[in-house]
């Protein structure tokens, strides 16, 4: 059998280089393989044909850039409510006293035309909204004359009754602080509240009317 050829021996030489276009960045890569013992000719020609690559390779990128910046393709549609998401959100408004117009209203959007996640945003927020009309105890509503069990009337806010009242001052577009300051006119913390202050309060935010809707008024303290 004869001998298996013998490559020449080669060296290589890979040089990267990272562009800033914009606001993107693009790492290229030239590989130069030139023999062992190349002279300086042939090493020059290489290095030369190599930076007219990373040249042509740039100018290619800029152009393709560009020109999706110029006509960037179009935002897929938003996916539309379905029947049950519908179906959940008047039920669950049914529960706290609304309509599904004046719930999703409430929230910052119309029936007509809601999306799949606007409508979960809608379900989040009557969930939660359910939830305080469940947490207030016995006698504590605001205008309501029977006492208050002395037993739990001074005792620390539930983690159930803090949840109720964030979601209704979400449902609301309150602050929670505005909604203590303004139901019981004192500027406490909400974990520092007392049970019958936060029953006291969960009564007063459900019987509060919606508010029109305010996107800054939403934002918690």
């Amino acid at each position: 059998m004869g001998k298996a050829a013998q490559h020449p021996a080669t060296v290589t030489r890979v040089m990267r280089a990272s562009i800033k276009i914009g606001h993107d960045f693009l790492t290229l890569e030239e590989s130069v393989v030139l023999p062992v013992g190349a002279n300086d000719a042939a090493i020059a020609e290489a290095v030369a044909t190599g930076l007219r690559i990373f040249q042509a390779q740039q100018s290619a990128i800029e152009e393709q850039i560009s020109g999706i910046r110029a006509n960037p393709p179009a935002p897929r549609s938003p996916k539309p409510a379905t029947a049950n998401q519908i179906s959940f959100i008047e039920r669950l408004a049914g529960n706290v006293g609304h309509s599904i117009a004046s719930a999703v209203e409430t929230c910052g959007f119309v029936v007509e035309g809601l999306t799949s996640d606007q409508a979960s945003r809608v379900i989040d927020l009557l969930k939660l909204a359910e939830i305080g009309t469940d947490a207030a105890p016995a006698g504590t509503a605001v205008d309501s004359d029977e006492p208050v069990p002395a037993s739990r009337a001074t005792q620390p806010i539930t983690e159930q009754q803090g949840r109720a009242i964030t979601a209704l001052c979400q449902v609301k577009h309150l602050t929670i602080q505005h909604a203590i300051d303004e139901h019981l006119g004192q500027n406490i913390a909400l974990e520092h509240l007392t049970q019958q202050q936060a029953g006291s309060l969960i009564a007063a935010l459900n019987a509060r009317p919606p508010a029109a809707y305010n996107p800054a008024t939403t934002r918690q303290k």
